[in-house]
């Protein structure tokens, strides 16, 4: 069959347990997407055209045809779910394809821009090379000789790449160059791009004083809330949406680590099922709390986040000294405590004690926040 696409699915070989136009529903495009986002793991049986996926319900997993889940969300709707099109994914009957505004696939965009006398320049091009050098498309590996590398994939699998084929799933889909394509042509220095990591360099080295100039710029709450991410270092941290979190964002000391998965903020269980009822949405009164979070994020994810919140996922760019931050929000805003004689606790400020010799006191120091005895 030739490739028709229905939502966004892009179908490769006829998969005729459903009805095509199943794919086209708002609620399907939805599951389609998660179909690629979703953090399950899985074991395909290429043979029996089934497979095995990891569970966060009561179930120990779910057993997924083409046809057919174990899943809740499959049991109550009894259409396709998550599982399965990512099964379908894996063998081989469909592509998910990225969503475009009026048009789940422009052809005609496509084949304008292969028809272009200079490709690397057209639009949608530009973008890809300014994606290409960002922080977050820095390659895993390169073998020079070779002239290919290997880049972190959006699944289990990494993407392997050459100066003019690459694994993902853009390439896959558009045959044009990627952005892993570009950044590995800028790495082998067979073309220059502007290095551009959201507003700072990927490879450039943000220097302490320069740091602190930004730091200072941004309101107390979310300097609080930057002590906070700062104190796991480079690792996640997951943080509920706010003014203050989308001041830090603005300023580009911190980035979103998955941008596609937004979750719901701390809920009770009790919660989340007077929110399901209040919304008619249907669920299983024996379902664990994670899958009643699980449920509003696909079915009403608007009403859930108004209610408990926006959790996402950040963490410091790396081009940031992240302790050296850390030392300095928490020496400028914390207490160290005592218990006197009657064991009553106490806190003095960090501000009005000893602090150590080092860059974080020196910028304290400097923009009149502490001073020692001796000067």
């Amino acid at each position: 069959m030739d490739n028709k696409i229905y939502g966004r699915c892009e179908f490769l070989k006829d998969w005729t347990d459903w009805d095509y136009n199943i794919h086209e529903n708002p609620e399907q495009i939805e599951r389609q997407g998660r179909a690629m986002r979703y953090p399950f793991t899985f074991d395909i049986n290429n043979e029996e055209e089934s497979g095995v996926f990891s569970s966060t319900s009561s179930l120990p997993f779910y057993n997924v045809s083409l046809k057919h889940c174990t899943c809740m969300d499959f049991e109550s709707r009894k259409l396709p779910c998550k599982h399965i099109y990512r099964l379908a994914v894996e063998l081989g009957y469909i592509q998910i394809i990225r969503r475009n505004s009026g048009s789940s696939f422009d052809r005609e965009g496509l084949e304008k821009i292969k028809n272009s006398n200079d490709i690397d320049n057209e639009p949608d091009q530009l973008k890809r090379q300014k994606s290409a050098m960002g922080a977050k498309c820095a390659p895993v590996s390169i073998d020079y000789e070779q002239k290919q590398a290997i880049f972190k994939g959006s699944g289990k699998n990494p993407y392997t790449t050459t100066v003019s084929t690459c694994t993902c799933r853009d390439y896959f889909v558009r045959h044009l160059p990627c952005k892993h394509i570009y950044r590995l042509r800028h790495e082998l220095g067979l073309i220059n791009l502007e290095v551009n990591s959201d507003i700072y360099s990927a490879n450039e080295r943000i220097e302490f004083d320069k740091t602190i100039d930004i730091i200072e710029s941004l309101s107390n709450e979310a300097q609080q809330e930057l002590k906070g991410i700062t104190a796991a270092d480079w690792n996640e941290s997951t943080v509920i949406m706010s003014p203050a979190i989308s001041e830090l964002l603005t300023s580009g000391i911190i980035i979103e680590t998955d941008p596609q998965r937004h979750g719901i903020g701390p809920a009770k269980k009790r919660d989340l099922i007077d929110l399901l009822k209040r919304e008619n949405v249907p669920f299983d009164k024996k379902a664990l709390k994670d899958d009643l979070e699980e449920i509003c994020l696909k079915e009403i994810p608007d009403k859930a986040m108004e209610q408990f919140g926006e959790a996402i996922t950040v963490c410091v760019k790396k081009i940031f000294k992240v302790r050296k931050i850390y030392f300095y929000l928490h020496r400028k805003f914390d207490y160290e405590y005592f218990c006197d004689e009657d064991m009553n606790i106490y806190g003095i400020p960090l501000l009005e004690t000893d602090l150590p010799n080092d860059d974080a006191t020196n910028e304290l120091i400097k923009r009149g926040y502490y001073s020692r005895d001796d000067e």
